[in-house]
């Protein structure tokens, strides 16, 4: 049962209704909207997370290799200088030993220069005792003949 009065009304509840409807609608667009833009900034935020993920993989990727590569270039430099550093103490072992081999020639060099040198003090007494002893044969040897001629 409708009453008079509720039929005067139910032109404007209508409008009310209809009213309250397209404003429900139009929430509920509002809202799909939200959602969607929600949704998609979600999805962009996942893709550029992923491209940033990406990104530092492969930036890690490239460090890593350049530091096998430095690495490896550290490891052969020391292989280098652990060569030469073991080349340089033959090197230096070989030297010390000619070093000591030159000590060892130079005292019997020495040596021998001393006995040399002696043997030529005594050689030149020697020389000296002679000249002495033939002067004093000339000596005589004039005092000889000195006598003879008289």
């Amino acid at each position: 049962m409708v009453y008079g009065s509720d039929k005067e009304n139910c032109p404007e509840l209508l409008k009310a209704l209809r009213a309250k409807d397209e404003s429900a609608q139009s929430i509920q667009q509002q809202l799909e909207l939200e959602r969607k833009r929600r949704h998609d900034e979600r999805a962009s935020a996942l893709a550029e997370r992923a491209a940033l993920q990406e990104r530092f993989q492969q930036a890690e990727a490239e460090l890593q290799s350049k530091l096998h590569s430095v690495e490896a270039d550290l490891e052969s430099r020391l292989d280098e200088q652990r060569t030469r550093a073991a080349r340089l103490n033959e090197q230096m072992e070989a030297a010390r030993f000619r070093e000591a081999e030159f000590l060892q020639k130079d005292s019997e060099m020495a040596a021998d220069l001393k006995h040399l040198l002696s043997r030529a003090d005594a050689d030149s007494a020697d020389i000296m005792a002679l000249q002495a002893r033939v002067e004093a044969l000339m000596a005589e040897l004039q005092e000889a003949q000195t006598k003879l001629t008289t």
